[in-house]
């Protein structure tokens, strides 16, 4: 089975620690970035299966779509938002992006997921694999307090 490959974008770390672990038991490999910038950077040199954004912004908006689209363009993308303006939401509708207002349960996230990943497929779930990649410089990633799964 080919890896598929998910980049999660968050700036919490608690965020990203939650949401890697809801994803450990599928056979992919996880990327991280703690911004869309750096989400846009990095898809330029690496394709993505998946993009799953949970961004802190008191209320997202239009003009956070911008990047959406752009990366939109490369993968699918699942937006996890506290709240989100009207005209953001519509936006986001035409791209596909698929929105999730928090608190999310688990089990709606993973139901994305695995529909996205895997055409809703339950074998999933042999020869498990996880692995992790971010950038050196990132605050989540220092050799002392991060530990490769």
């Amino acid at each position: 089975m080919n890896n598929k490959k998910v980049l999660i974008v968050t700036d919490e770390i608690t965020d990203y620690s939650r949401i890697r672990s809801l994803l450990e038991d599928f056979n992919i490999k996880i990327n991280h970035r703690s911004s869309l910038n750096e989400a846009y950077r990095l898809t330029k040199y690496q394709d993505f299966d998946l993009i799953i954004f949970e961004i802190d912004v008191p209320k997202f908006r239009t003009k956070h779509v911008n990047l959406i689209r752009k990366l939109s363009n490369k993968c699918y993308v699942v937006n996890i938002v506290n709240s989100i303006g009207e005209r953001a939401f519509e936006e986001c509708l035409k791209l596909d992006c698929i929105i999730l207002k928090k608190p999310i349960i688990d089990e709606t996230l993973l139901s994305h997921v695995k529909q996205i990943l895997f055409n809703g497929e339950d074998d999933i779930y042999n020869e498990l694999t996880i692995t992790d990649s971010c950038l050196e410089d990132s605050p989540f990633c220092d050799s002392e307090n991060y530990a490769e799964g």
